[in-house]
């Protein structure tokens, strides 16, 4: 008699894990109706489909897979490997326009599915202050086009941020608009505002300004942001910043974190209503590199819920705490313009 080995999932099994995994990329509501739609069935042959009752095709598990953006290793996954779906901005085959058409599809995708907690880890400024400041965004722009990407209309180029100001997409703001729409959870640390000041000073030694005014007003810029975080923190609430720098207040959560014990690396883990966590990970801005592998999403998730028990909450400080972290991150500035004569 010949033994099975369990391991192997008989087909139907491995069906009814399948659909079970790809739920999660569905929003709430009647599963086997949005089923039965994105196949253009009818709601029971949806349904015994979702039973293993009835055979899916390979041409049904494609439409599927494609309708929710999705790797086969997302659906049918094993403990020791983690699916990565990975772009990375080159400017021929995927270009910075798309890849924020890309960051806004994904965040609208996940603020209709219900987005219970955002938590942040940036070592860099991130995606979403680079869009509200235009300077920060402009600059971050010009390197990414003219030392990450190598972009050949860039090499002659030297920085000014009135040549992009017109060029600025509405979708912008659309993300922007997107991110003051939930509550989130944000690591901050000094080491932010050190590389790009280390950018500052590499592009403004190499000639790549176009004047000094362009740095000092580029330093400005980095001293609003500063002003809108600690508004924020102290706050505990996001503010809008429109068009004139004015601020008011939105009706979503922030929570700013400083932690001394490790530097960020541009992870944002995601949680979902139903259960489910999406994690991002990049090594700059520029690159869409996500996981929902609940293996790695929910390590991360104790990762970082570590990290926040060990890391001081900036906004329960006192006044005085407070004030010292965020006069450090202002002498950071300080210091450099008086160093380099800005």
């Amino acid at each position: 008699m010949t033994q099975t080995n369990k391991n192997i999932l008989a087909p139907v099994d491995v069906q009814e894990e399948f659909f079970k995994n790809l739920k999660k990329f569905f929003p709430d509501g009647n599963y086997a109706e949005q089923i039965a739609e994105v196949l253009s069935v009818s709601r029971d042959p949806a349904y015994r489909r979702i039973r293993g009752w009835k055979e899916i095709t390979l041409a049904e598990v494609y439409k599927l897979m494609r309708h929710c953006n999705a790797q086969m290793s997302e659906l049918l996954p094993t403990k020791e490997t983690v699916p990565f779906h990975f772009r990375a901005v080159d400017d021929k085959n995927y270009k910075y326009a798309q890849f924020l058409q890309e960051v806004y599809r994904f965040l609208e995708q996940y603020y209709q599915r219900g987005i219970s907690r955002f938590i942040s880890f940036p070592k860099e400024i991130p995606l979403f202050y680079s869009l509200m400041f235009d300077r920060i965004g402009y600059f971050r722009y010009f390197l990414y086009q003219k030392s990450m990407l190598g972009n050949a209309k860039f090499q002659n180029l030297k920085f000014k941020a009135d040549h992009y100001r017109e060029l600025k997409p509405e979708i912008n703001q659309k993300i922007v608009d997107l991110y003051y729409r939930f509550g989130s959870e944000e690591f901050w640390g000094e080491e932010i505002f050190t590389n790009f000041l280390n950018q500052i000073d590499y592009y403004s030694n190499a000639g790549f300004f176009e004047s000094a005014e362009e740095v000092t007003l580029l330093l400005r810029e980095m001293e609003d942001l500063i002003e809108h975080l600690e508004i924020q923190t102290k706050s505990k609430v996001k503010y809008f910043r429109h068009e004139d720098g004015s601020i008011s207040p939105s009706d979503q959560s922030f929570t700013m974190y400083h932690s001394d014990l490790t530097f960020g690396d541009n992870t944002i883990l995601i949680h979902l209503n139903n259960g489910s966590k999406v994690a991002y990970i990049a090594p700059n801005s520029i690159y869409l590199m996500y996981t929902s592998s609940e293996e790695y999403a929910n390590y991360l998730s104790e990762f970082m819920g570590n990290m926040a028990q060990k890391a001081m909450p900036v906004g329960d400080a006192s006044a005085k705490e407070q004030g010292d972290y965020f006069n450090r991150l202002r002498l950071l500035i300080y210091s450099f313009r008086k160093l380099r004569g800005f």
